[in-house]
């Protein structure tokens, strides 16, 4: 727990942090003034480390009896899926009480494993983080556009909006080429070796679709053919031919793949 939270010693350790680090590197610094309010009680734990329910229920304990134990408090459990009957072990920490004045944030990899997992009778909040679009790549990192969103069918207003952003095509066109090289996932080692992101986003995808104890080869089928007719439409059954399996398999991996977000299905109407 001190380890891995060592502001407890000094809040200028925090800097030292390798996460900060790298996001020091790639966003842009707060250019207005700001007042943030808060409790100065904070628990960070990466759960990677455990494996079982009681090990978290262990960790939560000392933090509540030894550290800090009636001051509210932020808590983030990070690769919180790591653990067994992790959502047991929050909803018998909700029930006693070890969460009282306290804001809970849980977060991990694993996204099938957090959407499947509900907290009867809590008041939980999902939130789902998708790559950034290209509005909030270009109004993050080059400059911030005031622009209202248009509808694609209502073709005057698009037009007369686009004259609007023609005195900046050229820093578009450059943010644009930017983007397309990165789809939306940053990274440090991005601009010294391209391929660093790709890598590591290819080994995430699988690494997380081998959980699900579905086969990878009739994984890389279905993406190679969902690759090879994009821009057109396609069935079940058609990829059922090329795989040797059931178009109800199909069907049930293309589920397993739209909620790992690699893909997004849009049914024929």
């Amino acid at each position: 727990m001190s380890f891995q939270n060592p502001w407890w010693v000094d809040k200028n350790r925090i800097l030292e942090d390798e996460h900060v680090k790298r996001a020091k590197v790639i966003v842009p610094p707060i250019d207005e003034s700001a007042l943030i309010l808060g409790p100065r009680s904070i628990l960070f734990f990466s759960c990677d480390a455990f494996s079982r329910k009681e090990e978290l229920i262990g960790l939560v304990n000392e933090y509540r009896t030894l550290v800090n134990r009636e001051k509210s408090a932020y808590i983030f459990l990070d690769e919180i899926t790591s653990v067994s009957d992790w959502n047991t072990a929050l909803l018998h920490l909700f029930n006693a009480g070890y969460f009282n004045n306290s804001l809970v944030y849980v977060t991990g990899s694993s996204s099938i494993n957090l959407r499947k997992e509900m907290l009867p009778g809590r008041p939980i909040k999902k939130y789902v983080f998708y790559p950034l679009n290209f509005r909030v790549y270009f109004n993050t990192f080059y400059k911030k556009l005031i622009q209202d969103h248009v509808k694609v069918d209502e073709k005057d207003e698009l037009y007369e909006n686009a004259l609007k952003l023609l005195p900046y095509i050229s820093e578009l066109n450059k943010a644009l080429l930017e983007y397309v090289r990165r789809g939306g996932f940053f990274a440090t080692s991005f601009s010294e070796n391209p391929l660093s992101l790709y890598e590591a986003y290819k080994d995430a995808i699988l690494s997380e679709f081998l959980k699900t104890e579905r086969k990878e080869s009739v994984f890389k089928v279905i993406i190679r053919k969902i690759i090879e007719s994009y821009g057109s439409r396609i069935s079940e059954n058609t990829i059922a031919k090329d795989v040797n399996v059931s178009h109800t398999t199909i069907g049930d991996y293309l589920d397993v793949l739209e909620k790992l977000f690699i893909i997004r299905t849009f049914r024929k109407i």
